[in-house]
């Protein structure tokens, strides 16, 4: 009972971040989306491999619908979601499944970087199967060295390729130091405080995002930027009329509805990531903390003990990933 009445209240706390439990609810976030003339990313919240048939089926089925209300919106899942590793001719079975269904019905179908999936592994299994499905898309975290070499290897023009800080491992070494801010109304120099991580972060994303970007661009690929930081997204568009014009950006639910209305009126492609289902806490503690600051520490805390009592509870620990 205490369990329950505990997770219910950080689900309150990060409720705005999830597109709901059920497909219904997801749909009516969906045509806000819709009203705000910006696109949907979709992703299923269960992370139990153990139930990847169900997993196939709730992609498929969410696949036929967004299809059938003509909702301007792709999937994005996760390989070890429907098997990957226990049982590989199962999982490409399940696979292939879903990529063809998605390609049936115009729908793109994107592989996201996972912790426990080395990149090079998702470039070559991308590889096998974007030759056969154009629709199909890969998720490729900052972590990875997007070098030439690579990218002649595993990409080519008009594949669609996500660059996400996601998963990416900053210094965070640096101490903190104080610095003068000037306030221009009364005059005054206010001391505050900030930290080189937090300079160091932003700065180090914004070239990384800027140079993959442009290898990108020469190969004529279809460019994603997937990023929570707002102000990187802003300096990546400012940056040059190619990134503007050529790149679309995503941004989670729940991100600040004044930046969303910005850059709808700077005209840029803009997407919504919007997650849906009651495996949520996974989804929150790895995607929306650990340098990406979208819900406080102290309920990431929480949320990480919650997720720990549960996981020994019932035997499946190792189905969670960091």
């Amino acid at each position: 009972m205490e369990h329950k009445i505990v997770k219910k209240l950080l689900f309150k706390l990060v409720s705005k971040h999830i597109g709901g439990m059920t497909l219904a609810t997801l749909l009516t976030n969906l045509r806000e989306n819709e009203k705000n003339k910006t696109h949907t990313t979709i992703t299923f919240l269960n992370e139990d491999p153990t139930k990847a048939r169900y997993n196939v089926i709730t992609y498929t089925q969410l696949i036929k619908q967004i299809s059938r209300l003509n909702m301007n919106a792709d999937i994005s899942l996760r390989l070890s979601q429907i098997g990957y590793g226990l049982n590989n001719t199962l999982f490409e079975s399940y696979f292939t499944d879903i990529v063809r269904t998605a390609a049936n019905n115009n729908i793109k179908c994107w592989i996201e970087a996972e912790s426990d999936i080395d990149t090079q592994t998702q470039l070559s299994f991308y590889r096998k199967y974007a030759k056969k499905y154009r629709n199909l898309g890969i998720e490729i975290s900052l972590n990875y060295p997007l070098e030439v070499g690579a990218i002649k290897k595993y990409i080519r023009s008009k594949d669609n390729i996500k660059l996400t800080s996601y998963f990416i491992k900053l210094d965070k070494s640096k101490q903190s130091k104080k610095v003068k801010n000037v306030d221009d109304n009364n005059n005054k120099n206010n001391v505050i405080n900030t930290t080189n991580e937090d300079n160091y972060d932003g700065k180090y994303l914004l070239e990384r995002y800027i140079s993959d970007a442009a290898k990108l661009l020469q190969t004529g690929a279809n460019i994603f930027i997937l990023e929570s930081d707002e102000k990187v997204i802003e300096k990546i568009i400012r940056f040059g009329k190619e990134y503007k014009k050529n790149i679309m950006f995503e941004l989670p639910l729940g991100s600040g509805k004044k930046w969303i209305s910005k850059f709808v009126k700077m005209k840029i492609n803009l997407s919504i990531y919007t997650p849906y289902g009651k495996d949520w806490v996974h989804y929150v503690t790895n995607r929306l903390t650990y340098g990406h600051h979208k819900v406080s520490s102290i309920t990431a805390k929480f949320l990480e003990l919650n997720s720990y009592k549960e996981n020994n509870k019932i035997g499946k620990k190792e189905n969670y990933k960091k």
